[in-house]
C-alpha cells in the first residue's frame, strides 16, 4: 500500500496557545489554593439556640393594715412676750438738810486792843430741842445737849493780832473757821471756811484760834466732840 501524504497542520505552539494555556493554570492555581484553605477550616458548629424564660412576678400584696400616715403638725403658736409689770415709781425722797454747825458770835479784831464783850447767851430752846424728858416715867429729867462754845473761857482766849503790814495796806476782812473741839475742850483741827480776803489775815486768825480753849459740847451729861464755827473780823474801825 503506497503512503498519502499528509496535509501540512498547524503548529501548536501559537502565541495565542501559550496564552490561553497560561490563563487556565493560574486559574486553576487559584481554585486549588481556594480548596486548601477550605479544608483546613474546621467545620462550623450549628449555632445553639438560647432559651429565654419568661417569668411572671405578681405584684407584692398590700399589708393589711394601711401604714398611719403621721398626722400633719400644726404650726407652732407665736409666743406672746410677756407684758413688763408696770414699775412702781419710787417714791421721792425726802433730802435731809446736813445739820447747820453751831456758830459762835462773832469777834472784832480791831486798831485798839479793847476786848470784846462776851456774847450773849443762846436762846432758850424748848424741853424736846433740849432733850430734857421723861427717862422710864420716874420723872428724872434727861440733861440737855449743848454744842461747844468758847463763851466760858471768853477772857483767856485772845484776838489775833492785825498784821502791822494788813493795817499799812488798809486791809479789813472776816475770817470763818470750822474748829473740831476735842471732849477736852482742845481744837484738833482748824479749816478756813471763808477768806478775808487775804492770806495774811487768814493765818493770823487760824493760828491763834489753834491755841484757844473750848467748852466741849455735852450729850447725856457727857462732853463729846463736835464741831463748832468761828467767825473773827478784822476791822480798823472798831
Amino acid at each position: 500500500m503506497a503512503a498519502v501524504p499528509l496535509a501540512p497542520t498547524e503548529s501548536l505552539y501559537r502565541p495565542g496557545s501559550v496564552i490561553l494555556l497560561i490563563v487556565c493554570l493560574a486559574h486553576l492555581g487559584v481554585w486549588w489554593s481556594y480548596r486548601q484553605l477550605k479544608l483546613l477550616e474546621p467545620e462550623a458548629r450549628p449555632a445553639q439556640p438560647i432559651e429565654v424564660t419568661l417569668e411572671m412576678i405578681a405584684p407584692a400584696s398590700k399589708p393589711a393594715e394601711a401604714i398611719a400616715q403621721p398626722a400633719p403638725t400644726a404650726p407652732p403658736k407665736p409666743v406672746t412676750p410677756p407684758k413688763p409689770k408696770p414699775v412702781a415709781k419710787p417714791k421721792p425722797v425726802a433730802k435731809t438738810l446736813p445739820k447747820p454747825l453751831p456758830v459762835q458770835p462773832e469777834r472784832t479784831v480791831g486798831d485798839s486792843a479793847a476786848k470784846a464783850e462776851p456774847a450773849a447767851p443762846p436762846p432758850e430752846t424748848s424741853s424736846a430741842a433740849r432733850g430734857e424728858g421723861v427717862a422710864g416715867g420716874s420723872g428724872t429729867p434727861i440733861p440737855a445737849s449743848t454744842p461747844a462754845n468758847f463763851n466760858a473761857n471768853y477772857l483767856h482766849n485772845p484776838l489775833p493780832d492785825y498784821p502791822a503790814f494788813a493795817k499799812r495796806q488798809r486791809w479789813q476782812g472776816k475770817v470763818t473757821m470750822k474748829v473740831h473741839v476735842m471732849p477736852t475742850g482742845l481744837p484738833a483741827e482748824v479749816e478756813l471756811q471763808a477768806s478775808s480776803g487775804h492770806d495774811i489775815l487768814d493765818e493770823s486768825a487760824m493760828e491763834t484760834v489753834r491755841r484757844w480753849r473750848f467748852v466741849p459740847a455735852t450729850k447725856g451729861g457727857k462732853a463729846v466732840a463736835s464741831w463748832v464755827v468761828v467767825p473773827l473780823e478784822f476791822s480798823l474801825t472798831h
